[in-house]
């Protein structure tokens, strides 16, 4: 069962996932991604900065929605930025956000997009 911030995102109609992680954690990241997913991170979407310090990563997503689903995932706790990138509206830099998305099928570079999207696509 999806858990309400799962929910709530399915709600927007594109999303992305990415990272951007410090050279030092890059294997200990890549390490429970691949436990979580069974594939290890990859692409574009998985930066690895070596200006980065320490044990710094940034956790992104991406996603075009409404101001309902902003507004609720603040609700719920995120900091929630408005922010104009090709198709996205808003963007959360969150660690647990980040996770609970993988957890729930969503992966580093996919772009996802709500069934109602994909078919007003097709249409």
């Amino acid at each position: 069962m999806l858990d309400c911030t799962a929910q709530e995102m399915k709600r927007a109609t594109t999303v992305l996932v990415q990272v951007k992680v410090a050279p030092s954690i890059k294997e200990e990241f890549s390490q429970k991604y691949t436990e979580a997913t069974g594939a290890r991170p990859q692409g574009e979407a998985f930066i690895c900065e070596k200006r980065r310090d320490g044990r710094k990563a940034n956790y992104e997503v991406w996603f075009a929605a409404d101001e309902t689903v902003a507004k609720n995932l603040a609700m719920l706790g995120y900091s929630v930025q408005p922010f104009l990138r090709g198709e996205f509206t808003h963007m959360v830099d969150d660690e647990r956000l980040f996770w609970k998305l993988v957890r729930n099928g969503y992966r580093i570079g996919q772009v996802r997009q709500a069934p109602a999207a994909m078919e007003m696509a097709t249409a």
